[in-house]
């Protein structure tokens, strides 16, 4: 489990906040974007670097070492289309079935 609800994802990133997670062996980054959470694997598809250490910005997270723009929604590279793209993980929170937030 990522979080026990919307509201402590909210609480512990506040609005454009990111942090990098370890879940299932998986090096994984979580983001809060307009009060939605995101959560894509914690590399950039131009060279593999970690973008835990950048920024949430307009629903992108942007690399700290070459500033490339990846979208939180998709995962892909908006910067130079082409070098690939991220993984993304669906977020699902449900709390009449198993209060959580799980991938």
């Amino acid at each position: 489990m990522l979080y026990e609800s919307l509201a402590h994802a909210r609480a512990e990133l506040g609005d454009n906040g990111m942090q990098a997670k370890k879940l299932g062996g998986k090096d994984i980054l979580v983001a809060m974007h307009n009060n939605a959470l995101y959560v894509l694997e914690n590399r950039c598809p131009h060279e593999g670097k970690k973008l835990h250490q950048g920024n949430c910005r307009d629903g992108f997270v942007i690399c700290p070492y070459h500033r490339h723009r990846i979208s939180l929604q998709t995962g892909w590279n908006q910067t130079q289309p082409g070098t690939g793209r991220a993984f993304t993980y669906s977020v699902v929170f449900d709390e009449n079935v198993r209060p959580g937030i799980y991938l």
